[in-house]
């Protein structure tokens, strides 16, 4: 749990520095100007100014679900989240006896709940009564080795997967505000199936790992694609009701035609490859749990290329805003193509059985000797 909290302060830092550095430069590539750009600036400068304590209660609640203690990262997140929907509002319009903050209390109503339900798993750690507990150890490099052997190769693929959101946002405000702002409106929904998705994925990672470590291997490909295949069929749904009905989900949020135009032009294309994105999600945390980050971090460049690089190429070059989208989707369903090619791999490696009589084995000494259990992959 140490390490935890020195990664996150170190990384939390980073991003801070990073967002008040780069911030202004970015946005204004994305097509902010004027009073949008100052109200991104303003918001951006809040959010990251907290990106310690979310760094913190993100790490800290995935070390506990890694320990099998799922209820109280959840329920914190849950509580929090449903304190968060009234606290938003208050904080920008000013509501009861909270200050009227504009555009900046958004951030910092998640600044907020960050802070408190990180003080909630602190005092639960420091109390010791769980499967973890929070003491200060001396600092090893070789377990900062160990963790960022897969946790920077694992942020990797996440920083392409927000790099592909970056760029296809700057792709559309090449198509003019009414169009920006559709994609944003209509790509809310894709957000709306992240949280589940993670939920799930943070309880796949450590039955995976638990199962490669006691080498029942059959169990980890079950668990593997059994969640893979329910996170494929709810997505898919959601993206299907979206693509037939996408004016009831835009039509929440505004009714100016140009607006309403591209948000239901988003829907009917990119909706349909939600599935795709469920079970590429769902293999990349498996792949995780496994240590094999190969395949979904080649998942996440193709993305990137076939996504992000393809709406650029077409927005910049006289391409329609349907163009533009089915290289969208296309990108999520190259995502999920290798993420499951990566998981059919892994699951065929045959990996070598060790020596059952090694030199200077137990039963050279004299000792019972016990043979070790073969080596497999998944």
């Amino acid at each position: 749990m140490t390490y935890a909290l020195v990664l996150a302060v170190v990384f939390g830092l980073l991003c801070t520095a990073g967002a008040l550095l780069g911030g202004p430069a970015l946005y204004r590539a994305m097509g902010g100007t004027g009073p949008a750009l100052a109200a991104a600036l303003l918001y951006s400068g809040c959010i990251f100014a907290g990106s310690v304590p979310i760094w913190a209660l993100n790490l800290l609640a995935s070390a506990m679900r890694g320990a099998g203690e799922v209820a109280l990262p959840a329920l914190t997140t849950l509580v929090g989240a449903a304190a968060l929907i009234p606290l938003s509002p208050a904080f920008i319009f000013g509501l009861g006896p909270f200050p009227r903050m504009g555009v900046a209390g958004a951030g910092f109503a998640v600044c907020l709940y960050a802070t408190v339900s990180l003080a909630v798993l602190l005092w639960h750690l420091l109390r010791g009564r769980g499967a973890l507990v929070l003491r200060a150890s001396p600092l090893r490099w070789a377990t900062f080795q160990s963790i960022l052997g897969v946790g920077l190769v694992s942020a990797l693929g996440s920083l392409m997967g927000n790099t592909t959101i970056l760029l296809v946002t700057a792709a559309f405000g090449l198509f003019g505000v009414e169009a920006l702002a559709g994609y944003g409106i209509a790509s809310r929904l894709d957000w709306l199936l992240i949280p589940p998705l993670f939920g799930l994925g943070s309880a796949v990672f450590p039955m995976v790992s638990a199962s490669i470590g006691v080498a029942q291997f059959d169990r980890a490909r079950r668990v593997a694609w059994v969640a893979a295949l329910l996170a494929t069929a709810v997505t898919e749904g959601v993206g299907v009701v979206a693509a037939v009905f996408p004016q009831t989900w835009v039509g929440l949020f505004t009714a100016d035609p140009a607006v309403l135009d591209a948000g239901v032009r988003y829907l009917r294309v990119v909706a349909p490859s939600y599935g795709a994105v469920g079970l590429g999600l769902m293999l990349y945390f498996a792949c995780q749990g496994r240590g094999r980050m190969f395949w979904p971090v080649m998942g996440s460049l193709v993305r990137l290329l076939v996504a992000a690089g393809g709406s650029w190429i077409l927005a910049r070059h006289g391409g329609s805003m349907t163009a533009v989208l089915v290289m969208v989707a296309c990108g999520s369903v190259a995502f999920a193509t290798l993420n499951a090619v990566g998981m059919a791999r892994t699951a065929n490696e045959k990996d070598a059985a060790p020596d059952p009589h090694p030199r200077n084995a137990p039963h050279d000494r004299g000792e019972i000797f016990v043979p070790p259990r073969p080596r497999r992959s998944w």
